[in-house]
């Protein structure tokens, strides 16, 4: 048990200094990984702007379509009741 000792201490130390090259490639790929994920948030939160923003202006174009409707509709039954 005494033999492992050293071995398993030496790999200890490797993984706790943060300066080791093993625990700076994994930092590393985190880092990229995170900013990967980040870039990808970004991106579908720009999407879901531009799908509110189709929304809002066929929302806007319905009101006015719809209130375009309701004059017409006025004006057709007042010709009605007129005849």
């Amino acid at each position: 048990m005494r033999r492992a000792d050293p071995r398993m201490s030496r790999i200890r130390k490797e993984y706790i200094d943060p300066r080791s090259a093993k625990n700076l490639q994994k930092l590393n790929a985190d880092l990229h990984d995170i900013h990967n994920i980040m870039v990808s948030n970004i991106q579908d939160v720009l999407k879901r702007g531009e799908k509110l923003e189709n929304i809002q202006n066929m929302s806007s174009t319905l009101v006015s379509d719809s209130k375009q409707f309701e004059k017409q509709s006025k004006y057709i039954n007042l010709l009605y009741l007129w005849r």
